[in-house]
């Protein structure tokens, strides 16, 4: 009886812990931000007192081998749970994976403060975390509960972003995440639905404690599965608990931790059933004999619950078919999309490079193909291709300055005057090398009567940006169209640049080099326009090589693919990996930060028939199509670029010369550009698409889901 009760009291003090966690997460989001902070404290005192009191679990080797030992592992690991103090294990889990998350958001904000110190400052590495100690407090979690998928998810999303992962691993986490979310999510209601039908007229406080215990640890935090009352609709959209969204925004999840203790989601399962079915009732002995029911004693039409489906499994779902996309394994891929609510997905051949350069249809693409100048030599001269990788270069001033890390999309547009001298380095690489470029493609429209009759073909204008993506940890960029922002707010009119272009700086082949592949994603041009009122039959694939500059209509639907890096130094395993502690502990060295690791750079630009500024009515810097700003110690890039050009004397000794011509290269295509399917029929809520990974290669309702996307959350919309 003593034991009892000192084992009744390790488990009061532990929660209480945990909860005093929870509460002062919930506090701090109802802090001004930045203003407190979630007591991280209260998970490693209650990981020191559990510790000594709480054997680890032994890691079974065969875990996760196949679906069906999952779901026997599952049910054995529900059957060994008798009481709150069997699930400790679990709880101890959890706060390794709050701890984790802690660190992984200081981490990233290291590593954004880094690049923006001194280099003499940055050898200071006191108090600083290390990925070292986020793979420590992951592999913890999941030596203490290896069924915890939300570990799994962000620890994969972590390896991936920090390259301590290879693409291979990382898919390997995500499928673990997958397995242990479906399975767990499954199991856990069945238990819950149970005990809410066998009703007494008072619970007793262990079977209250261990519904609270279950809906806290497995369905809030290790499933991301939360309950909707009959208040809450299922029309809105659900802003999943999505891990990845926070690794790619740097934002820290464990401020969504209220999510978990009070608020639903609004993608809950629709349900008819009386409220009186879903109250808890008491049943003695409830873990001994829940865990031994049969399903078929359970009524089948009586549903476990309005609870949502799992946003931990729709990440590690997602995530999964994204990297058998890139792998090439497209039917493993779709075995993961059925889940969500969908229609289409970029075809397989979309994925594949075409090595040959010349399109793998055989039909004629029904338009004039987008063309890529690619000389040996390059586009650019040295002078000015040297000057534009520095000037963008990942630990450049521009980045810092414009606060590009966290800012939403932003451009510059410069007013076109044929009679005035380039004033700055930008001036001159558009208006000396890549407008006479722009106008050839035009002039070659016009003679093949591609643009409509009408339509203005002089450039007045051009709208510059950059992009700058690390190769391997990048997901690519989301399909879209590039439009006037504020023409588009303003007055709902969808309007595109005549031209849209692309700048490889770096990441891609050399110039002169005669690999059609790339590490870096391919640009990928739909024939799909916003008024297109099927899918695009064509796509067509630039494949970035230094120094080489795209060209396509600005109107058509384009986007990015992942950045690989060299696929084929992984030495990909076609088995995997003999126990699951070899896969927990399959983290390698993070890169040097020392070596910079290689960027996919780009510099875009759209050429515009009308003044875009002139019809804004709020112009703004550092927003859609802005001005630049003047020279200063806030924006001293802007000084560098017009560093030399007030020089006269240098102007005279660099008069504008007449370019040789290029022969311009029609890019490879493949058709068809889309696929189509049907999603599973389920009676479990469909997966919901986390919206910070959404890249629009897998859609619902193509094609019009493409210009509905241009009116919905103007805010967040990124060209």
């Amino acid at each position: 009886e003593k034991e009892d009760e000192k084992d009744e009291q390790l488990v009061d003090v532990l929660w209480e812990h945990y909860r005093n966690f929870l509460d002062s997460a919930v506090a701090e989001n109802d802090q001004d931000e930045n203003e407190n902070d979630p007591d991280i404290d209260e998970l490693q005192e209650l990981i020191d007192i559990a510790k000594p009191h709480v054997e680890k679990p032994k890691l079974n080797a065969s875990s996760f081998q196949n679906g069906n030992d999952s779901d026997k592992d599952i049910e054995a690991f529900f059957a060994s749970w008798k009481s709150t103090k069997d699930m400790l294990p679990v709880l101890i889990s959890v706060a390794y994976f709050h701890l984790a998350d802690d660190a992984i958001s200081q981490y990233l904000m290291q590593q954004q403060q880094r690049q923006q110190d001194e280099p003499s400052m940055q050898d200071d590495n006191n108090g600083q975390v290390t990925a070292e100690h986020i793979q420590k407090l992951l592999i913890e979690s999941l030596e203490w509960f290896p069924y915890n998928a939300a570990t799994w998810s962000m620890g994969a999303n972590f390896g991936r972003m920090s390259q301590t992962l290879s693409l291979t691993s990382t898919r390997n986490w995500y499928e673990r995440a997958v397995q242990a979310a479906s399975g767990l999510r499954t199991r856990t209601l069945e238990v819950l639905s149970v005990s809410s039908r066998d009703e007494s007229d008072e619970p007793k406080d262990e079977d209250v404690a261990q519904k609270e215990w279950i809906e806290l640890l497995l369905l809030n935090q290790v499933l991301g599965v939360e309950y909707e009352d009959d208040e809450d609709g299922s029309d809105g959209d659900n802003d999943d608990r999505d891990h990845n969204s926070k690794m790619e925004e740097t934002t820290n999840t464990t401020k969504e931790t209220e999510k978990f203790q009070n608020e639903y989601d609004d993608n809950g399962m629709d349900d008819d059933e009386d409220d009186e079915e879903n109250e808890t009732a008491n049943k003695d002995d409830a873990f001994e004999n829940e865990f031994e029911k049969e399903s078929q004693d359970v009524d089948e039409e009586e549903e476990p619950g309005r609870y949502g489906a799992s946003s931990v499994e729709a990440t590690a779902r997602f995530m999964s078919a994204m990297l058998w996309s890139m792998e090439g394994h497209h039917d493993k891929a779709l075995s993961h999309l059925k889940h969500f609510p969908l229609s289409h997905r970029l075809h397989p051949n979309v994925w594949k490079i075409d090595t040959n350069g010349t399109s793998t249809s055989d039909n004629e693409p029904p338009m004039e193909p987008p063309l890529i100048f690619q000389p040996k030599e390059g586009v650019l001269p040295s002078h000015l291709y040297c000057g534009l990788k520095k000037l963008f270069s990942p630990d450049s001033s521009y980045w810092i300055e414009s606060d590009y890390a966290n800012r939403g999309y932003y451009s510059f547009f410069l007013e076109y005057d044929e009679s005035k001298r380039p004033r700055n380095l930008l001036e001159e690489v558009i208006v000396g090398h890549l407008l006479p470029r722009a106008q050839q493609v035009l002039d070659g429209m016009k003679d093949r009567n591609l643009i409509a009759e009408g339509t203005p073909t002089k450039i007045c204008g051009f709208e510059w940006w950059a992009h700058t993506r690390p190769i391997q940890a990048n997901l690519g960029h989301n399909l879209h169209f590039d439009t006037d922002e504020s023409m588009l707010d303003q007055e709902g009119k969808v309007t595109h640049p005549i031209l849209s272009s692309v700048l490889y700086l770096t990441g891609g082949r050399p110039s002169d080099s005669s690999d059609p592949t790339s590490p870096a994603g391919a640009t990928i041009i739909l024939n799909q326009t916003p008024d297109s009122e099927k899918s695009a039959d064509f796509c067509w694939q630039g494949i970035p090589h230094d120094n080489s500059f795209l060209l396509f209509p600005g109107d058509r639907l384009h986007g990015v693919l992942p950045c690989p890096g060299n696929l084929e130094s992984e030495n990909i395993p076609t088995e995997e990996p003999d126990t699951l502690e070899a896969v927990i502990h399959g983290f390698v060295p993070p890169p040097s930060p020392d070596i910079p690791p290689p960027h996919r750079l780009t510099f875009m630009v759209g050429f515009w028939t009308r003044n875009v500024p002139a019809t804004m009515k709020n112009r703004r810097l550092y927003g859609p199509c802005g001005p630049l700003p003047s020279p200063s110690k806030e924006h001293t890039w802007v000084g560098e670029i017009m560093n030399g050009y007030n020089d006269h004397a240098k102007d005279k000794k660099e008069q504008p010369i007449t370019l040789k011509p290029i022969a311009a290269t029609a890019l490879p295509s493949v058709s068809p550009a889309w696929e189509s399917f049907q999603p599973h029929s389920s009676d479990t809520p469909p997966l919901s698409i986390p919206h910070g990974i959404d890249h629009r290669f897998f859609v619902q309702g193509a094609p019009q889901c493409f210009r509905q996307s241009l009116f919905e959350d103007r805010d967040e919309i990124e060209c």
